[in-house]
């Protein structure tokens, strides 16, 4: 087995650039970042069992967990400088979040919002900014079986199963047990197949 978790917390994180003449600090052009705080969990696991010396089981299996908070969403100050208008927090500046229906929703962590309308200065002459929600939650499974027969010396039939399934949503919010129970919600691939060799002597 070879579990993998990290967390990791980026305070710049690029999300969109759009036009806005106004922008003269950033030459016309408005570039939004934001903090994003990402959660991986991979569970990679490889298994062999030899029954007997002529049959034996290959099985590895990888759930994939990946998930994505965006907040705190800012916009770049001046170009060459590492100031920035934090949307809704720095003065002047405003920060409204809608749902899939247009309502107004909270912006805080405890909703996902659709999208986020921000404006760097208010009611001046700035132009305002659509912010679709960035947030992620990313499950997925890949595993496969191969169980080896050597039915007759030099003669081998193999039968391999594979899956694989994976579902996303919008949702950043990481929970290892309940994002393993669901992994395979989404939709889900099989194949099976069989090969079979034969030896010949002469």
């Amino acid at each position: 087995m070879q579990p993998g978790y990290s967390v990791s917390d980026s305070r710049i994180q690029y999300v969109q650039t759009q036009a806005d003449a106004a922008a003269t600090a950033t030459f016309g052009r408005q570039y939004v970042f934001s903090e994003v705080k990402q959660y991986s969990l991979d569970l990679t696991t490889r298994l062999n069992l030899t029954f007997r010396p002529n049959l034996s089981l290959q099985l590895y299996t990888q759930p994939f967990i990946a998930t994505g908070d965006y907040h705190d969403f800012k916009e770049l100050a001046r170009a060459g400088s590492l100031d920035y208008v934090i949307y809704g927090r720095s003065p002047g500046s405003t920060l409204q979040c809608f749902d899939g229906q247009n309502h107004a929703v909270s912006c805080g962590t405890s909703g996902t919002p659709a999208y986020a309308i921000a404006d760097a200065d208010g009611a001046g002459p700035r132009q305002s900014v659509r912010v679709s929600n960035p947030d992620f939650n990313s499950r997925s499974l890949n595993g496969n079986a191969v169980l080896r027969w050597e039915y007759r010396p030099g003669s081998t039939m193999f039968f391999v199963w594979s899956t694989a399934c994976s579902l996303g949503s919008g949702d950043p919010r990481f929970s290892a047990s309940d994002d393993v129970r669901r992994l395979c919600q989404g939709p889900t691939d099989n194949i099976f197949a069989v090969k079979a060799n034969y030896w010949v002597s002469f």
